[in-house]
């Protein structure tokens, strides 16, 4: 059944290639400045806005399109196989193992942006990887080298973050699945610590040692220079409460803003606009610039509470709501664009009731840990735990975009759903047949 599963999703490959093109978009040419920079080894005008993850991989490609659109299409069968050995690790069924692979490759939302040249594909990859190797740890015997697991758990996380940084939330729903799991195999004191620092040192190392470099380079210690630009897609709403110590920015946002939503219809974005007029008056640095917006924003944040979680629970929202980001203009025949812009409103809807059952799990699971203090299933609680507040922490510093984080979770939401389905199908179906008696 692995063998058809990889073929399917190899010729359904073969086939997209005929029909569609490479697709960049504005972020591409970020990680292309920094691929070019890492080159060369020259860092004149690096501001800290990207992480290297993916400029490394796009140096790997050679910087050609069709090579990146060819290896993340490589990934994505690659996804679609790890995604059925974790659903049959869990479930011992070859049928729903079947359904977790082929359930990746014919989402027409994941399938394109493969195409794509941005970080997604191979953010996922690194998501699925880490989880693979976690379920292979639990059916790993002690005879077996367990450090190795920990080590390369830790050194996928470690990239996965310098792919996409806030993917750093995940390293506490795993280190706490590990924990918990070291705690209940009773092992020693020192073997927990042991195992559980195996897995935390390579991303410390990883994440503090980009974190380090750009200190060095532009003088902020951080993965990212665009904490405070993107917390000003809150922010920015009501930046017109913001004290005069802040007059310069704030004016300079409200012209930009106004402009803005005449164009589009909202002020988001808008901080791409202004930033550049923010630089020049203030003669600040793109890092320094960053700090200033994130205090501004922490005190609107603090003063106008209720215009930002307003903010705050519409971004989250958003999260759930499944995006797509195709090109149907790179298609050629109009018939073909008809047939799968139908195929994408179905499912659309599928995914998004499959978001809906995935938060009804999330409340059961939360239900059944804290009034009954039982855990059937430390890995779906864990992935639980890693989608969960994901989308809330995206949601507190991000507005605009969030259906487009979500995607990279979107796979672990379907794992969720089907492993449990699978645990409680039959009493679902027992339910169904005595309601309708």
């Amino acid at each position: 059944m692995l063998v058809l599963l990889g073929g399917m999703c190899f010729l359904l490959r073969v086939l997209f290639w005929f029909i569609y093109k490479p697709v960049v978009f504005p972020d591409t040419s970020g990680y292309e400045l920094l691929a070019s920079q890492i080159r060369m080894l020259n860092f004149n005008g690096y501001e800290g806005i990207r992480t290297p993850g993916y400029p490394l991989f796009l140096l790997i490609c050679a910087l050609n399109h069709h090579i990146v659109w060819l290896v993340q299409s490589f990934l994505g069968i690659v996804i679609s196989i790890m995604l059925f050995e974790i659903t049959f690790y869990l479930t011992q069924k070859y049928s729903l193992s079947f359904l977790a692979g082929i359930l990746y490759s014919f989402s027409l939302n994941l399938l394109f942006f493969e195409a794509t040249v941005l970080t997604e594909t191979l953010s996922i990859f690194l998501i699925v990887l880490s989880l693979l190797l976690i379920v292979k740890l639990c059916h790993t015997s002690t005879s077996r080298p367990i450090t190795f697991y920990y080590v390369s758990i830790g050194v996928v996380l470690g990239f996965a973050i310098l792919v996409r940084p806030y993917l750093l939330i995940l390293v506490f729903p795993i280190l706490g699945f590990l924990a918990y799991r070291s705690l209940s195999a009773r092992l020693p004191s020192h073997l927990i610590i042991k195992y559980l620092s195996a897995f935390i040192v390579p991303v410390a190392v990883i994440v503090l040692g980009w974190c380090a470099f750009n200190k060095i380079a532009t003088g902020y210690f951080g993965i990212t220079t665009l904490t405070g630009y993107s917390l000003t897609q809150h922010s920015g709403a009501f930046i017109e409460f913001a004290p005069d110590r802040y007059s310069t920015v704030r004016d300079i946002y409200l012209e930009h803003r106004e402009i803005n939503i005449a164009e589009i219809g909202t002020h988001s974005q808008t901080i791409w606009r202004a930033y550049p007029e923010m630089l020049r008056v203030t003669g600040l640095s793109f890092g320094d610039l960053s700090r200033e917006l994130t205090k501004m924003s922490m005190e609107l944040f603090v003063t106008h509470p209720d215009y930002y979680l307003k903010s705050v629970f519409k971004s989250w929202v958003d999260f759930w709501r499944v995006a797509n980001y195709w090109r149907l203009d790179n298609f050629r025949s109009a018939t073909l664009k008809i047939v799968l812009d139908i195929a994408w409103i179905v499912q659309h809807r599928t995914f998004v009731l499959i978001n809906f059952i995935f938060l009804v799990i999330t409340i059961i699971y939360m239900y059944k840990v804290f009034a009954h203090k039982k855990i059937k299933n430390g890995f779906n609680l864990m992935v639980i735990g890693i989608v969960l507040p994901s989308s809330l922490f995206q949601a507190m510093v991000e507005h605009g975009e969030n259906a487009r984080y979500a995607i990279v979770f979107q796979p672990l939401i379907f794992l969720v759903v089907l492993v449990w389905l699978s645990e409680n199908l039959a009493k679902i179906l027992q339910f169904l047949l005595l309601k309708k008696e």
